[in-house]
């Protein structure tokens, strides 16, 4: 599969199961540059937030994560001396703890301070333990992403760093299914083409007389052959882009001299083993929006026989380099 070009999917990998603390730090880090160079924006997202702040005063907040206090150690505090303090717990897949947010919400009592705030920003609607106090403000990730978004496009978020960075961290969200695009009324003819599309698909393999069956996931569908040794069809992401793949057991040298594809170090587990072995597998991609293909301007019978070419040759290239 085509690698993502956004930076904190990217490195998102290393963070070792830390989902949450790795979202804090990302989310930290692009509250802290909208500070400093686009205070429009930041007191946008913060006055979301039930934080009562004007872009003449953000420059002066001071924002940390994983500040260990008296009663415990919130994901981020937003702080301005003498004036505001602001908690706020980030929820991904955990849960509110019992008596985490009591603690908080002491904590900040004990401050003195006369602005205080106890913030929760979850994936999901939050379900809190018994007794447990609310927050003063509860927030999910797809409103964080919207608020984003609709600053950034009204130029609220003018600065080119910081618009840069509300993209990669809401489309980091988005990738992790944590905000959605906006759902129009082209689902209706996408839904019908998508629909042919994969018709097509299905057609082209029907003369190699190979076992298909179905495959589909959260990242694609298709259709496997010959105990999942092939997959022919497309990924949710890249919907305009055909994909065949052999999964294992390729040959480097022998894909290197036939060409046409690519070959990708994997490790995958053949049907019927226990544990992931190093292999290569090979891939061929076909981008219907290419010009030289000029596949939408073909009529029906024309794009049903270029995907049947394109099947049987990235078969044919494919048996080739196995």
């Amino acid at each position: 599969m085509k690698l993502s070009r956004n930076l904190l999917t990217r490195i998102y990998k290393w963070a070792n199961r830390a989902e949450e603390n790795f979202l804090t730090e990302a989310f930290a880090h692009l509250l802290d540059h909208l500070c400093e160079h686009a205070p429009r924006g930041a007191a946008r997202i913060l006055q979301q937030f039930g934080i009562e702040i004007s872009p003449a005063h953000v420059g002066s907040l001071r924002i940390t994560t994983q500040a260990t206090g008296a009663y415990g150690r919130p994901d981020m505090e937003i702080r301005a001396e003498g004036r505001l303090l602001t908690f706020i717990e980030s929820k991904v897949q955990d849960k509110v703890r019992p008596g985490q947010l009591a603690a908080y919400r002491q904590q900040l009592k004990e401050s003195g301070l006369p602005q205080t705030r106890l913030i929760l920003i979850t994936r999901y609607p939050i379900t809190l333990p018994p007794r447990e106090p609310p927050p003063d403000k509860a927030v999910r990730w797809y409103q964080v992403a919207e608020e984003l978004e609709a600053d950034s496009r009204h130029k609220l978020i003018d600065h080119p760093v910081c618009k840069f960075l509300v993209a990669q961290f809401c489309g980091f969200l988005r990738e992790k299914n944590m905000t959605m695009d906006h759902v129009g009324p082209e689902l209706i003819d996408g839904a019908h083409a998508m629909t042919s599309l994969l018709a097509m698909v299905r057609e082209a393999m029907v003369p190699c007389k190979l076992k298909v069956t179905p495959a589909r996931s959260e990242r694609h569908i298709g259709y496997n052959l010959q105990k999942k040794q092939f997959f022919f069809g497309l990924y949710w992401k890249e919907p305009q882009i055909l994909v065949f793949f052999a999964r294992y057991g390729v040959s480097p040298d022998a894909a290197k001299r036939a060409g046409g594809g690519e070959v990708v170090k994997v490790k995958l587990k053949k049907p019927g083993e226990k544990k992931r072995r190093e292999s290569y597998s090979w891939r061929r991609r076909a981008d219907l929006t290419d010009k030289n293909i000029d596949f939408f301007n073909r009529s029906k019978g024309q794009q049903q026989s270029y995907i049947a070419e394109f099947f049987s040759s990235s078969l044919a290239k494919a048996r080739a380099v196995s």
